[in-house]
């Protein structure tokens, strides 16, 4: 197969290393003639597995000496991955796509033309949908059956897909679409308030994703959700998704002395991302952003399963370092959420959160949730 100029820009990009770690393949580090080497356990080509593949992640070429070939086997980045998936022609291209956004890669915006005097920065364009509530009052029975009322609803400026899709431009620059038809629209806006993304929740329980994302529009683990109402706010609670956002909502809208003080926002995962050197930019700089305007404490309400408690214990550290006070909060029972939550569970979650600590910390990593109930 001929490599087109396309799938040569896109290896050329390509982080093997990374690659190998994706896919669970064997391999450790060695150093050669031409200094760091991976060796790979198994070849892609014979399937012997006594360590005989080389690869060079500098040159982006490899051998594999098993004697059951005719000769030598010579791999390229290329060649390996076609071998490795056993796949051709587009499969393959796509294959190498795939793998490229895993790795965080993000296609170039084709070039165009502007005739006009328009500005330069795009807005984001929604896919057709409905405002919420609609005229009449109603919701869809989904955000009823989540405990979202009206109220919510409007807060968050939620909409309703119908039938509805995204368009945008593929990896060869011609246009595509996305279908987002029956789902609820969640705008994701930066801390100025301007729309940055999108997600859709589907509504019917058989599509194969419950969340979709937007292709090409940026990440939506770079912002803050509802970061944009916490501006100027002394104390938020940091939840993981959305509907943990609005459930912790729900509840200070029903808590006088909390309603205007507090706001909750959201990480999209059981992480922050981003670090001290580029402010603004990711989840870090927003809280840095966020600290200019008041922001003082912060409450981590994440779930308490031992994956998620170690996540929290490395976030706390985080803002703890940019000058924030933090405190831990957890519910009683281990898989328990906030958007599974009522509001007296949230509440009560709130008011008996801990200080975070050093000691804390420790406690944390050995006793997980409980230490912070105890």
């Amino acid at each position: 197969m001929r490599i087109n100029s396309e799938i040569r820009e896109h290896l050329s990009e390509f982080d093997f290393e990374q690659f190998l770690d994706l896919e669970s393949i064997t391999y450790r580090k060695t150093t050669g003639k031409g200094g760091l080497e991976l060796n790979i356990r198994e070849c892609p080509t014979c399937g012997n597995h006594d360590w005989k593949v080389y690869f060079n992640p500098k040159t982006k070429v490899g051998v594999c000496f098993a004697g059951s070939h005719p000769q030598d086997e010579q791999f390229n980045v290329f060649r390996f991955l076609q071998r490795h998936s056993g796949l051709s022609g587009r499969e393959l291209s796509r294959y190498i796509e795939t793998q490229l956004v895993e790795q965080g890669w993000r296609p170039k915006e084709p070039e165009r033309v502007l005739e006009s005097s328009v500005s330069l920065k795009q807005e984001v364009q929604l896919p057709p949908h409905y405002l919420l509530p609609l005229p009449d009052g109603r919701i869809p029975d989904y955000l009823h059956e989540r405990s979202i009322t009206p109220e919510l609803v409007k807060y968050f400026d939620l909409r309703f897909i119908v039938n509805g899709a995204h368009v945008y431009y593929d990896f060869s620059g011609k246009v595509a679409t996305q279908d987002f038809s029956m789902r609820i629209l969640i705008p994701i806006y930066d801390l100025a308030g301007n729309l940055c993304t999108f997600q859709g929740r589907d509504v019917t329980g058989s599509a194969d994703k419950k969340y979709l994302f937007p292709s090409t529009l940026p990440a939506s683990g770079r912002f803050l959700y509802n970061g944009h109402n916490a501006m100027g706010k002394s104390t938020v609670v940091l939840l993981e998704g959305v509907f943990d956002v609005f459930a912790v909502k729900r509840a200070l809208f029903n808590e006088d002395s909390l309603r205007d003080y507090v706001e909750p926002i959201g990480t999209f995962g059981m992480h922050l991302s981003g670090d001290l050197s580029v402010e603004g930019q990711d989840q870090i700089g927003g809280f840095l952003a966020l600290k200019e305007t008041g922001l003082k404490n912060v409450i981590l309400l994440w779930d308490s399963e031992k994956q998620a408690v170690r996540n929290t214990v490395k976030a706390a550290k985080k803002l703890r370092s940019i000058g924030l006070n933090v405190k831990i909060a957890a519910f009683e029972n281990e898989n328990q959420d906030a958007g599974g939550s009522t509001d007296a569970e949230i509440l009560k979650a709130y008011y008996t959160s801990k200080p975070f600590t050093d000691r804390l910390a420790l406690e944390m990593t050995i006793k997980g949730h409980k230490a912070i109930l105890k």
